[in-house]
């Protein structure tokens, strides 16, 4: 497991262009994970010196973030869930695994200081109302899920750029405030959402936030139906 999990950083320094803290982060997170698995003596390779990926399954995972309950934000817990979520996605891909032990795993809930919550009903009516037949409701509806889905903030996702969602690994990188990065899971209908708002984008002329790289992947025009504060800082390249 230990070479898999260099492997995994590998990629996502090279093909991924994720920063040295976010490599570091998910590098302390899957050998956390790594040595706890160790430690139970039933996940162990042949020679008793490394973890077999393929003998991990959901239990393994719930038993590693149960015992860091206490100790850690749920938030913590959420993040290295998405660790190894996303090496386990990585697995997939490269033929190691068939399927994922983490993908049936249940995010811990965060807490919740701050703002009155919706009513479950009523964000999945909100969820429904764009009509996503058309490029401005296919746009919205992306930005719903995404936002449901990611848990970022809108700022967040106004500077998202279209290259940052990884769909093979279901993750997207966002910038928060003074351009602090990190990684976060997307959702499988957020990434359903994006898709479908992608080929319906590509006849609208392009965005990108000042001081970012390529094209965001949200876009504005003159049948705009969100409200402006959300792409206002939005720059029209051509």
């Amino acid at each position: 497991m230990k070479a898999l999990i260099e492997r995994f950083l590998e990629n996502l320094r090279i093909e991924r262009n994720a920063s040295e803290n976010t490599l570091r982060g998910y590098g302390k997170d899957l050998e956390q994970f790594r040595e706890f698995l160790l430690s139970t003596g039933q996940y162990g390779n042949e020679e008793g010196s490394d973890v077999a990926v393929e003998k991990i399954d959901h239990l393994a995972i719930r038993a590693f973030l149960s015992q860091l309950y206490r100790f850690r934000k749920k938030s913590s817990l959420a993040r290295k869930l998405a660790a190894q979520r996303s090496f386990f996605r990585y697995l997939i891909a490269e033929g190691f695994l068939s399927q994922s032990a983490a993908e049936i795993v249940a995010t811990p809930k965060q807490e919740k200081t701050l703002a009155r919550l919706s009513p479950v009903d009523e964000i999945f009516a909100l969820m429904e109302t764009p009509d996503d037949s058309a490029i401005w409701g296919a746009r919205d509806r992306a930005i719903l899920e995404t936002l449901y889905s990611c848990g970022i903030r809108v700022g967040e996702l106004v500077g998202l750029n279209l290259e940052e969602v990884d769909f093979s690994l279901g993750i997207a990188r966002v910038f928060g405030k003074g351009r602090k990065e990190r990684i976060v899971p997307v959702g499988e209908k957020a990434l359903r959402a994006i898709r479908k708002y992608i080929p319906l984008r590509a006849k609208y002329p392009a965005y990108r936030l000042e001081g970012t790289g390529g094209p965001c992947l949200l876009i504005g025009g003159e049948e705009d139906s969100l409200p402006g504060a959300l792409l206002g800082s939005c720059k029209n390249i051509y």
